[in-house]
């Protein structure tokens, strides 16, 4: 290997430094080298004395399976994915003609987005990787006031219509339509929710009055037969912006004002309380992820939009997961889904993603301008791992701020 060609055009302490490291012994630096036997090989370094951290194996440093969070917000006009996790903004699946109100997955992992615009509501199919639209499989005109879609058990997507006073059931991936269910109990009916067991419960809301009222009835959802009400007339409370069980079994809803979100049990509706208030947003949606962490977007008079995260059991705020995200503009954040993805880390000095930038990430990336490692992580996006993407990470090592500009 011609190591003059390598280091030409580097400044001389790196280079020295990289001429160094490639010889493996000057000045105390050592190069990478292989401890341990079989699959149990790990990389280690010592690097100007001090001992680094175990690096992860290099089949680790490729694609994570990570947990996205797919947001519907009509007033930007877009599908955003944030990692549900750290709240990094991971950019918009889609920018839409209409306005996405309402987001969820198949068995598939194909994306259901429920638009409107015009007086006509519509429900697109689209790929959750690409954000390609792959058909429409409902569109209805004459303003239909199409609630949050709910996928059943056999595969069928149900949404509620509050105008037609009916649940529209939709056979897939065919899109042809199913019987509809209707009621006479219905008064505009909004959400929908299935329990334990098996049943469909259906919120109606009613403005009639000086407040609003609703209750919340039970249907076969094979049969579509009503079964009595869940929630009873007069509880003062409807649930028009999202109702959901937790992992607790409980039934979860956004009260009609939009402030809190309110607790019944799951077995036979009692009220348990007040799961969390916040008097100065005006919540829109919620979501429940695989671990029982509830997720809710709401926004306020200051023109803030937030994505937060709540304890499953006592309620307690865990954090502000998403604030007025910078690069999608976070306004209206209507519908939540989540799904995960296998995503790349991201790509800057920090190597190894373990939160800082040291001795190990230099180690890594040497390895990788070498060889001696899969070259995953082109800091500087010229195309290939080599000496450039090495003084970058040793410069922020020292300190420097970090020049990565990874390809979009």
């Amino acid at each position: 290997m011609n190591r003059r060609r390598i280091f030409a055009g580097v400044s001389f302490p790196i280079a020295l430094v990289l001429t160094a490291l490639a010889t493996s012994h000057l000045f105390g630096y050592q190069a990478a080298s292989l401890s341990g036997t079989g699959s149990k090989r790990a990389l280690s370094a010592t690097v100007m004395g001090l001992s680094g951290p175990q690096l992860p194996s290099p089949s680790q440093q490729g694609e994570q399976e990570t947990l996205v969070l797919f947001v519907a917000d009509p007033e930007v006009g877009a599908v955003l994915r944030f990692d549900a996790d750290s709240g990094q903004d991971l950019g918009a699946l889609a920018m839409l003609d209409d306005a996405p109100r309402n987001l969820r997955f198949d068995a598939s992992g194909n994306l259901y987005v429920l638009l409107s615009a015009d007086g006509q509501d519509r429900i697109d199919r689209l790929n959750a990787a690409t954000g390609e639209v792959l058909g429409t499989v409902l569109e209805l005109d004459g303003d239909p006031q199409l609630g949050p879609l709910l996928f059943a058990p056999q595969g069928e997507l149900l949404t509620a219509s509050c105008s037609l006073n009916r649940i529209v059931r939709i056979g897939l991936p065919s899109g042809d339509p199913a019987p509809s269910i209707e009621s006479e109990g219905f008064d505009c009916p909004t959400a929908l929710a299935l329990n334990s067991q098996g049943n469909l419960l259906v919120s109606t809301f009613s403005t009639a009055g000086i407040f609003p009222s609703g209750r919340i009835l039970r249907f076969g959802l094979a049969s579509g037969q009503f079964l009595g009400e869940f929630l009873e007339a007069g509880t003062g409370v409807n649930s028009e912006r999202g109702m959901s069980f937790g992992n607790d079994g409980n039934l979860y809803i956004i009260e009609s004002l939009g402030d809190r979100i309110i607790r019944f049990s799951g077995q036979d509706g009692q009220l348990l309380g007040t799961f969390a208030e916040q008097e100065e947003f005006e919540l829109h949606s919620l979501a429940f992820s695989p671990d029982g962490t509830l997720y809710v977007g709401r926004t306020n008079d200051a023109g803030d939009s937030q994505i937060v995260r709540y304890q499953a059991e006592s309620g307690t705020l865990v954090d502000v997961l998403v604030d007025v995200a910078p690069a999608s503009g976070l306004r209206l954040p209507s519908g939540l889904a989540f799904t995960t993805e296998a995503i790349s880390p991201q790509c800057d000095c920090d190597v190894n993603v373990d939160g800082g930038v040291n001795v190990a990430d230099v180690q890594l990336i040497i390895n990788q301008a070498l060889g001696s490692a899969p070259p995953d992580c082109d800091i500087n996006g010229d195309g290939a791992v080599n000496v450039a993407d090495v003084q970058i990470v040793i410069n922020a090592a020292l300190g420097q701020q970090c020049a990565a500009s990874p390809p979009p």
